[in-house]
């Protein structure tokens, strides 16, 4: 296991769990090697590990607790079990063993959810359900083959993977058929007894003396139970199925069999009794359905169905299209024509030929002789990690082609929305086959971007719904639908290239014939076009062009995508205040028109890194959760798009100070992508860098320098001319070295970046403006102050000629020219270099960054003792706040902060504590006791009180903030080191607590010497009180 491995575990907290599941998962089980925890259950916690001798991947269980003989027992049988089995739809077992006293089994791991997961992802039609459902009965029936008897199925305990095959699981409790012991022991773990001689059943205390919160949420599980099991009989085959017909009679009705006005507690009593929900008249269930799910439900066993086998033909049947009756045969000879001239608009042209072209549309797209031709075009393909991204292809393009069946199925049984459906069924059969021939010529960026190309195509369902009457017009596809499939595959695989010519040819297309409608299309596509190429006034201007047009036409799918992509331009890609808050408000307003949940979150996620730019945090993090909600409950449990939310949630969350969170979330995102993506996709690159930086903030250098160099690594593997995308680990690894002291080592890591990115980047694709800003920070670190200024100013000719003066990269190198003015002691150009990066924030509206660099320049000009020029940038800084926006509190207790600390150096004591106490009275009340703005609040306060003599209640404030940084997990961060001085200063009064002071000061030093310029007036500070206490610094 990596450095950075062992300290995320080190960092992140783990839920408490039943059992007692180890805080620290095991790096190795056996031969296998843990990859990270899957679930924890009662009795046992499940890990995704790698087989390394058969080079796969496991799912491994591994018991929480040592039971002894009986546990080893109970998991070999399971084991054993599994193993006979041997079939389809049950799991597969690989090996069992032990681990430190504790038995586990190694499993086949199944990419995809539960079925209780994929019967909320959605709504399913019946015929969906019932066809899962007989899968799952099917691996019953196997197992009752053998003599096995399951005794806990529930839709939890069945897996749907993405290739669409169900995979009963968790044999936990299986015995043999001809086994006495009951249900209720094997929850219990009581000592096994004999069945109950009582002719009537009786509820078995030990069965139901744990509460029931919802359908199947305890282990054993009373709300699948069959009456045998709740009253301690021995449970034979026809047990399963009562429990299976009470979990199928639950996914089609949308209640619970037994459960009368949401009554749980009488659950058990109303199975014993027999008192069943009668099914409900409901025309997406047929009755023939009902009435079996109905007998499969009886309390006596003997009156249930005499199989599995038997009941899944019912099943089967009762889905069938119902026959004419007789009577309808005996029909005179007048009322059959009369039938005929009804039905034959139906039986005839369009709605079975529309049926008829879009099933031979999706043969033609899709079938055996495709499929092995993909297969081999990759695994003949040389590329690095092609028959493992095929692999997860394959099983996204067989679930696709599923999904496009059944809902073919659906729709074409309905005459009255067969016709639309069918049309969109067809379209999307023939962008398929596009798509595939596109994917049939592998290459590197086909490789990357392979499985978002699949995630891309449009969704079957969407086809589900009827025409509405009078768009007829509609169904026939335009002529040029063929050329936006071709636009769109080579762009999905990132073929920018190839789409280029092929947009122009469309867009003059467009031009000759009016087309309004195919303009709106063209200009959606060029706008991304000239997005990749940094033209970013052109793709502004193009989508507006396409959300006008789209508007005009009514075209609301369109409008959205239009009005999410200028959110995203000027929100995201050119911070533009005003512009984002207008085009925020539009695709709001599109996205709730269109009603899509996907696209919905597409809107969220891009309004979220708007607020981002703008330094709205709070606001970025609850935008991105609601975008995460909607993907979890719309997408598959393992999607791109949710890791892409899971690591915007993340890193919010680490830049609002609460890293340990985010660690999580990020390290669930980078697993996510390794699932879905590959383990060595460059798209894993953004959490683990954030991951990095994060580790970084809370003071573990070496885990995030490990860290940074696994990204190093996986680009260089991954995309080895793709230099650029490194820039951020190689300049994270010199910030880590400068800190550490390392300035030769720093400045070489930075050198050896720009002589690769010289030497792979072509002449069209350079980026002047960054070469020249590293070059200047590498001058800068060797010492070479001069230079390091002249490369300088050469970045920033360049940014602002491409960028212009408000732009993000044009602050960067100002700050840095900043920083050499003030180590070369120009104080005056360097507050200068300040000023001017304030107004050019102001020009671009970011008041709230405007306001933090006029807060800098007040502590400069504190620290040369300019105290009339420190406070009117003080005053600056307060004027630049905007009442109402979501930073303006923090940025008032940080200017409050600064003024009560120089209230106490200017002797004017008492107004700096009123100052200091009534800023941390507001932090408290408006913030709360989590937010780290406490911890600095408290400190100011510590020192307003020490200046006032008041020594007990300084110590108490300064000890709560250092107990704040220990519990929020905030060592080795800047405000840690501010603390730690604070406390020194608190303490160094007594006698006995004067060496812990000292230590704590030469602490807070060693950290603010690391951070460079940066913290040169903290410093200063530490180094004045060290010499006053008669210490060197």
């Amino acid at each position: 296991m990596s450095v950075q491995r062992r300290t995320l575990l080190r960092h992140t907290r783990t839920r408490p769990c039943a059992g007692s599941a180890p805080e620290v998962d095991p790096q190795r089980i056996g031969r296998f090697t843990v990859r990270r925890r899957l679930g924890v259950g009662g009795m046992s916690v499940i890990y995704e590990a790698h087989d390394e001798r058969l080079d796969r991947p496991v799912a491994l269980k591994l018991m929480l607790v040592d039971d002894g003989e009986r546990e080893r027992a109970r998991l070999l049988r399971e084991a054993q079990a599994l193993a006979r089995l041997s079939h389809p739809n049950v799991v597969e077992v690989f090996e069992i063993g032990e681990h430190e006293g504790k038995a586990f089994v190694a499993m086949e791991l199944v990419e995809g959810h539960s079925l209780d997961r994929w019967l909320r992802l959605r709504r399913r039609t019946v015929p969906e359900i019932v066809a899962l459902f007989v899968q799952a009965g099917r691996g019953l029936a196997a197992a009752h083959e053998q003599g096995l008897v399951h005794r806990d199925f529930k839709p939890s305990n069945v897996l749907v993977g993405v290739d669409g095959r169900v995979r009963v699981v968790d044999f936990g409790l299986v015995r043999e058929s001809t086994s006495i012991d009951s249900s209720a022991d094997a929850l219990d773990g009581r000592p096994e007894h004999a069945p109950s001689e009582s002719s009537t059943p009786s509820l078995s205390a030990p069965a139901w003396d744990q509460t029931l919160t919802r359908t199947g949420a305890v282990v054993g599980t009373p709300a699948y139970m069959s009456p045998e099991q709740l009253s301690s009989q021995p449970a034979e085959s026809a047990s399963d199925q009562f429990s299976f017909c009470a979990s199928l009679f639950e996914a089609v009705y949308g209640r619970h069999p037994f459960v009368i006005d949401d009554q749980w507690r009488q659950l058990p009593h109303n199975v014993l009794g027999g008192r069943l929900q009668p099914p409900t008249r409901d025309s997406r269930v047929p009755a023939a359905l009902g009435r079996a799910l109905t007998r499969g439900l009886q309390v006596r066993p003997d009156a249930r169905w005499p199989s599995m086998d038997e009941l899944l033909v019912q099943l089967q049947r009762a889905l069938e299209p119902r026959r004419p009756r007789a009577g309808a045969l005996a029909l005179g000879v007048g009322a059959l024509v009369a039938a005929a001239a009804l039905l034959g608009p139906l039986l005839g042209s369009p709605t079975s030929d529309r049926c008829a072209d879009a099933a031979a549309a999706m043969r033609a797209a899709w079938d055996g002789d495709t499929r092995e031709r993909l297969r081999h075009a990759w695994r003949s393909s040389g590329l690095p990690g092609a028959v493992d991204t095929w692999g997860r292809a394959d099983m996204r393009l067989t679930s696709y082609v599923d999904d496009w069946w059944s809902v073919y199925g659906s729709a074409c049984e309905t005459a009255s929305s067969a016709v639309g459906s069918a049309a969109c069924l067809q379209r999307q059969a023939e962008g398929l086959a596009v798509h595939l021939d596109v994917i049939g010529s592998p290459d590197d960026r086909l490789l990357h971007n392979l499985i978002p190309m699949i995630d891309e195509l449009s969704p079957p369902e969407r086809c589900g719904v009827a025409l509405p009457a009078g768009q007829e017009t509609e169904l026939e596809a335009p002529p040029w639908t063929a050329a936006l499939d071709q636009i769109d595959a080579r762009m999905s695989a990132g073929h920018y290239d190839e789409a280029t010519p092929l947009i122009e040819a469309l867009a003059a297309q467009a031009a000759r014939e009016q087309s309004p409608t195919l303009s709106v299309e063209v200009a959606l596509r060029l706008g991304v076009i000239q997005q990749m190429r940094g033209e970013f006034d052109a793709a502004t201007r193009t989508y507006e062009d396409a959300y006008l047009g789209a508007k005009a036409l009514g075209l609301d799918r369109s409008s959205a995508s239009a009005s999410i992509a200028l959110l995203r331009q000027h929100g995201e890609l050119r911070y533009r205040p005003a512009e984002a808050e207008r085009w925020l408000g539009h695709a709001r307003a599109e996205v709730e028109r269109l009603g899509d949940p996907l696209t919905t979150s597409a809107f969220l996620n891009a309004a979220g890194r708007a607020r981002r730019s703008a330094d709205d945090l709070e606001g970025a993090l609850t935008l991105h959760r609601e975008a995460l909600e909607l993907q979890r409950e719309h997408l598959p449990a393992l999607h791109p798009d949710t890791a892409g939310s899971l690591f915007q949630v993340g890193s919010c969350l680490g830049l609002l100070g609460r890293q340990q969170e985010g660690l999580r979330l990020l390290e669930e995102s980078l697993h996510m992508y390794q699932q879905t993506l590959g383990p060595q996709h460059p798209r894993t690159g953004g959490p683990l860098t954030n991951i990095g930086v994060f580790l970084q903030q809370l003071g573990d250098d070496d885990a995030a320098l490990e860290t940074f160099r696994q990204v190093l690594q996986l680009h260089q593997a991954a995309v080895p001319d793709g230099v650029i995308h490194t820039r951020f680990a190689y300049i994270n690894i010199s910030w880590i070295l400068e800190r550490q002291g390392h300035l030769q080592e720093a400045a070489q890591t930075l050198r050896t970046f720009l002589e690769r990115y010289e030497e792979t980047v072509e002449d069209d694709s350079f980026d002047e403006g960054l070469f020249e800003e590293l070059t200047c920070k590498a001058l800068l670190l060797e010492g070479q102050l001069e230079a390091a200024l002249s490369r300088c100013q050469r970045s920033l000719a360049t940014y602002e000629e491409e960028l212009g003066p408000t732009h993000s990269k044009t602050s960067d190198v100002l700050a840095m020219m900043a920083n050499i003015e003030q180590q070369r002691g120009n104080h005056d150009a360097a507050i200068a270099l300040h000023e001017q990066m304030a107004a050019s924030f102001r020009l671009a509206g970011n008041h709230h960054r405007a306001s933090g660099v006029q807060l800098r320049i007040a502590q400069l000009e504190w620290s040369l003792s300019r105290k009339q020029e420190a406070r009117a940038a003080l005053e600056r800084a307060r004027a630049e706040v905007v009442d109402g926006e979501p930073w303006a509190s923090k940025r008032r207790i940080d200017i409050d902060l600064v003024d009560a600390s120089m209230l106490l150096q200017q002797g004017k004591a008492a107004e700096s504590l009123a100052l200091a106490r009534s800023t941390a009275e507001t932090v408290e009340r408006e913030l709360g006791t989590d937010d780290p703005m406490l911890i600095r609040a408290l400190a100011g306060l510590a020192r307003a009180e020490h200046g006032n003599a008041l020594s007990q209640e300084a110590r108490a404030h300064a000890e709560r903030a250092a107990s704040l940084v220990e519990s929020g997990g905030l060592e080795g961060t800047p405000d840690a080191a501010w603390v730690r001085f604070v406390l020194a200063e608190c303490l160094v009064e007594s006698r006995s607590e004067r060496a812990r002071a000292l230590e704590l000061a030469r602490q807070a030093r060693a950290y603010f010497a690391a951070g460079g310029e940066a913290f040169r007036i903290d410093m200063e500070q530490v180094d004045a009180w060290l010499t006053k206490q008669g210490e060197a610094p």
